[in-house]
């Protein structure tokens, strides 16, 4: 069944927003995925590729073209598309377990339930022993973001939508860390996973499919399919990104998106 349809999608940034940000214009973007799927939308910084999250979940509408979730075109926010939003978004007043259980509260999650779903998200994303901690007195970036990944998944969307944003300041090895948690939630609960991103080996080891985006305004240049994923999924990203494949496959993907 298609769960997400984008049909001839394009997006211009109105003129009092220009010309910063009509670096993410998009024209004419086809895209589809069904339950389970996971992808990633490739592409430098300024192609789109945050644009078309946004689109996506709500925040922005398209210019032209329809964007549809399970058939109804998306006019805003909805429960079921989680949006992995800048650790910024945080409350700081709130305590680790409270800034997690926020959303559930919201929806009226009965406390027995919620309780449960937040101990288990907090030990999923290693905050147990933050959990008291107000957010405020957080100085580790690292933690904000595992904070963030926590309250947008706790809640348990039908699709997770992971920009760039959240990730611009982390080192390679929690990079590797959170991608770990990431395919091991997928495996356990199998959310679809929307990646957009500028980094290959990320879009290589989160997404069975890869769609790159290029040109300004953005469009689809081709879309690939990864043989990886399930590999990575299940065995972890250190046994695909030493294969001859992978990194033919890398080098393919670069020469695309430059």
């Amino acid at each position: 069944m298609k769960m997400l349809e984008l049909q001839q999608v394009s997006f211009t940034y109105p003129e009092e927003k220009a010309p910063l940000r009509r670096r993410g214009d998009l024209s004419e973007i086809d895209l589809t995925m069904a339950a389970g799927d996971t992808a990633a939308v490739l592409g430098v910084p300024g192609s789109g590729i945050q644009t078309l999250l946004r689109l996506v979940a709500g925040v922005d509408h398209p210019t032209s073209g329809r964007v549809l979730w399970r058939g109804i075109p998306v006019d805003g926010p909805a429960t079921q598309r989680g949006m992995v939003f800048h650790q910024s978004s945080l409350y700081p007043w709130l305590s680790v377990t409270e800034n997690v259980e926020f959303g559930l509260k919201n929806r009226k999650v009965p406390r027995r339930e919620r309780k449960a779903r937040v101990a288990e998200y907090l030990e999923r994303f290693h905050l147990t022993r933050l959990a008291t901690q107000r957010v405020y007195r957080i100085e580790d970036y690292h933690h904000l973001i595992l904070i963030s990944f926590a309250r947008c998944l706790v809640t348990e969307p039908e699709i997770v939508l992971i920009g760039d944003e959240p990730l611009n300041e982390i080192n390679d090895r929690f990079r590797l860390k959170l991608q770990k948690i990431l395919l091991q939630l997928w495996q356990d609960k199998k959310p679809m996973l929307l990646t957009a991103t500028s980094d290959v080996e990320a879009a290589l080891t989160m997404a069975a499919q890869v769609y790159i985006l290029g040109g300004r305004p953005g469009r689809l240049r081709t879309s690939v399919a990864v043989p990886f994923f399930e590999l990575a999924a299940t065995e972890g990203m250190e046994a695909v990104r030493h294969l001859p494949a992978f990194r033919e496959m890398r080098q393919t993907l670069i020469r695309h998106i430059i």
